[in-house]
């Protein structure tokens, strides 16, 4: 068994790097112990180290100290989640921590969930732009144990995006005061919603477009705890981000291949 799995009380280290703006944070026991926020500007390949050690020092912690760590997996960002994932995966190797990955729309929807006043239950819309292939999308209902999806992870023209939420609402989330919606996200997702989110008794939460890396820490503690975080190395090495489309290089040479005339 490893060492991270003898210390379950022992701080974890949160990486995000799946949006624009990177960060990082650790947390414990009684909660958040700290986090580095970065300007939207800092790049992710050569800010990630030096931001996730500057955060241990000023804690008085060494990589060895913590539990576990932890890292979005998207989808997002191809590069930014290439680069967390390989930075989460040699500190979870290096220093015999669990690895926890946790699903980057899950995370955006607890983020809208937290700018909220608690009441009924609610159903949260998280959007991220896919670019060539539409939108990013995930449909999940609060309950008292968390999130539970009603659509799960997926890519979506912007047009198929309301039949979709409706199915995904329907029958799931009612009360005598409506179906209450948040949609949060990327601004090009938030502008899909236009013409129709009013009839769904929705509010588009502009401001909630990046995860902070305090909620991704509380989320993956809380996993942590279930018993879902990765602790074998065969299980640390088959960690992969969630990616769910192809990337745009990829889509390029696609259409350069179907435009070519046959024999060409």
């Amino acid at each position: 068994m490893p060492e991270s799995a003898q210390k379950p009380d022992a701080p974890l280290i949160a990486l995000e790097t799946s949006g624009a703006r990177l960060s990082a944070a650790l947390w414990g026991p009684a909660g958040l112990l700290d986090e580095a926020p970065l300007d939207p500007g800092a790049r992710h390949g050569s800010a990630l180290a030096p931001t996730a050690e500057a955060l241990l020092k000023k804690a008085g912690l060494r990589v060895r100290d913590l539990g576990a760590v932890a890292v979005s997996l998207g989808p997002g960002s191809w590069t930014g989640l290439r680069i967390g994932l390989a930075a989460a995966k040699a500190m979870a190797w290096g220093a015999g921590l669990d690895l926890v990955g946790v699903p980057s729309l899950e995370a955006l929807a607890l983020t809208a969930l937290k700018t909220q006043p608690a009441g009924s239950t609610r159903a949260v819309l998280a959007l991220r732009n896919a670019y060539a292939e539409g939108l990013y999308a995930a449909l999940f209902r609060e309950t008292r144990d968390g999130l539970e999806r009603l659509l799960k992870e997926c890519v979506l023209a912007p047009e198929a995006l309301p039949t979709q939420i409706r199915n995904g609402l329907h029958a799931a989330v009612k009360s005598e005061n409506g179906t209450a919606l948040l949609v949060c996200g990327d601004p090009e997702g938030l502008a899909a919603t236009n013409g129709w989110l009013d009839e769904l008794n929705g509010k588009a939460l502009a401001e909630c477009r990046e995860i902070p890396a305090a909620v991704l820490a509380e989320r993956a503690w809380a996993l942590r705890a279930a018993g879902k975080a990765l602790r074998t190395s065969a299980e640390i090495h088959a960690a992969a981000p969630m990616y769910l489309r192809r990337s745009d290089p990829e889509l390029k040479l696609q259409r350069k291949t179907e435009s070519q005339p046959p024999g060409e």
